[in-house]
């Protein structure tokens, strides 16, 4: 049975930092916690409870399905290899797996003396779990190549009192997890290595404090967090390095997007940090007797976190999507007005952001409001200008804003009906003053077009050149009547993909435009 939920997003008020208090039902649910959450894209994506129960979105997270999963025991973890393929693991060594999104689970394992809290999905044949069993809490790891059809036991290298504390693997052959480690007086954790599958595992790193979470981006670049360590490796774990000294902090997870931009979480804090674990930037703070219990970012920029209570209270899910205000804000569209019916030869489009630090916008116009078909362009100012649309057409018109991380999201979708004009009609309106339009679109692959405007007829050209001021080629060369001219640029195939300058001359006039190639 499914039941359609709608959510509650209670903002932030800490600026530039958009996390996000959702609750899936609305309000709390007393005794219900989220323990694991996972998306495969900005839109679908499930989060597991406490009570074996699994929720599912399709738009990213505005609403929310019930799904039935057959078990009542306490879910760790959730992974996801696609759309459709996922799998569950919790309490009593139950592993629930779905090959329909989630529409019907089907138990693969149970133990009642076994406790699965990790897991990591490599694809939907290829998955590991892990966690302890019988009385003395002795290390187990699981392993599946067949879809979860058939599970191998896999006796981890553990040292004497140590225990997994979590476990990562990035393709079918490499994989590592990390360790806490208690012989009284002592404690520590480590990190461990398999380069066949997990037939072997090589001790990497040992470190004075517990680890407990490990993330890899890929073969080489990876991170250990835990008990005020942050561990960074280069080269697969060949070499790990501490980061930093981060004294009274003890980290429980961590995520990458790429070599440098990532978070590291406290129990109760989400951290950024924008040069690989060195300097923590703290993004959100929890309030009271809740914890983070899993964390996900999608997309570079849209975020979510599970979070638990230790009161009867209920937990909720944390959201972003704008990686916690690390990402450019999307900008207030300005002109033309939501609606707007444009009775101009020359279309201006206007927006505005209060976001610090932007490198450019990304401006896409459609005649469907799905953009289906679009045509975009890139813009280091807040307003372009437009020559050529069609008259008695309606057009859709969204911006989007960019810092040195990369895009934020999209404006609202703004539209606007382009009237017919004494230009459309007659085709002889004169400009008042010389201008050179941006060319549109831009980025471009292979032609873009280039309009300009001349209110007196006279010799006219256009040339274009590459960054260092080199003139590359003639684009125009001609004796030009008064008028709104447009020329269709197609470049050069042994044009290397970067950034070039058009530039017009027409008598005294001189005016530069920066245009973008993308092969």
């Amino acid at each position: 049975m499914k039941y359609i939920i709608f959510s509650i997003l209670l903002f932030s008020n800490l600026a530039f930092s958009q996390w996000e208090i959702l609750h899936p039902f609305n309000n709390p649910v007393a005794g219900l916690n989220y323990t694991s959450i996972d998306f495969v894209d900005s839109l679908n994506g499930w989060a597991a409870t406490n009570k074996g129960s699994i929720i599912r979105t399709y738009d990213g997270g505005k609403n929310w399905i019930t799904q039935t999963t057959g078990i009542t025991s306490v879910i760790r973890k959730l992974r996801f290899a696609d759309l459709l393929n996922g799998w569950a693991v919790g309490d009593s060594g139950k592993i629930i797996h779905t090959t329909n999104g989630g529409e019907t689970w089907i138990l693969q394992n149970s133990l009642p003396n076994m406790q699965l809290t990790m897991l990591s999905v490599i694809n939907s044949q290829n998955v590991w779990a892990a966690g302890t069993w019988g009385s003395n809490n002795q290390g187990i790891m699981l392993h599946t190549t067949n879809g979860g059809n058939g599970w191998n036991t896999v006796t981890p290298n553990l040292r004497n009192g140590e225990h997994i504390s979590d476990l990562t693997f990035i393709n079918e052959i490499k994989g590592w997890y990390c360790t806490w480690q208690y012989v009284a007086p002592f404690s520590g954790g480590g990190i461990y290595h398999t380069s066949n599958a997990g037939q072997s595992w090589v001790f990497q790193q040992s470190s004075g404090f517990y680890q407990y979470a490990i993330f890899f981006i890929d073969e080489n670049y990876g991170w250990s967090v835990g008990h005020m360590t942050v561990y960074r490796t280069s080269n697969g774990g060949l070499n790990w390095n501490n980061t930093g000294t981060f004294t009274s902090k003890s980290f429980s997870d961590v995520f990458f997007i790429d070599h440098s931009v990532g978070w590291i979480m406290e129990l109760n804090k989400i951290n950024l940090t924008l040069d690989g674990g060195i300097n923590l930037n703290n993004q959100f703070t929890i309030v009271g007797n809740y914890q983070i219990s899993d964390f996900k970012v999608i997309e570079r920029r849209i975020g979510w976190a599970a979070v638990t209570t230790s009161t009867s209270a209920g937990g909720y899910l944390l959201h972003t999507t704008d990686g916690g205000g690390a990402f450019p804000s999307p900008p207030d569209l300005v002109f033309p007005e939501d609606k707007a019916v444009v009775n101009s030869d020359t279309v201006n489009f206007i927006w505005s952001t209060d976001f610090p630090d932007i490198s450019g916008y990304r401006l896409i116009l459609s005649t469907d409001s799905l953009f289906i078909v679009s045509v975009d362009t890139f813009i280091t100012d807040t307003s372009l200008q437009m020559l050529g649309l069609l008259a008695d057409q309606k057009y859709y018109w969204k911006v989007k804003a960019c810092n040195t991380l990369g895009y934020g999201a999209y404006s609202k979708t703004y539209s606007f009906t382009k009237v017919l004009t004494s230009m459309d009609e007659e085709n002889d309106a004169l400009p008042k003053e010389f201008s050179l339009l941006q060319n549109y679109p831009n980025p471009f692959n292979p032609t873009t077009t280039i309009s300009w405007g001349s209110p007196v007829s006279s010799y006219q050209t256009i040339k274009l050149f590459d960054v260092l001021g080199r003139e590359l080629e003639t684009i125009v060369n001609g004796y030009y009547e008064a008028g709104n001219h447009s020329v269709d640029y197609t470049a050069n195939s042994k044009l290397p993909s970067g950034v070039y300058y058009y530039q017009l001359r027409a008598g005294n006039y001189i005016s530069t435009k920066k245009m973008i190639y993308l092969r």
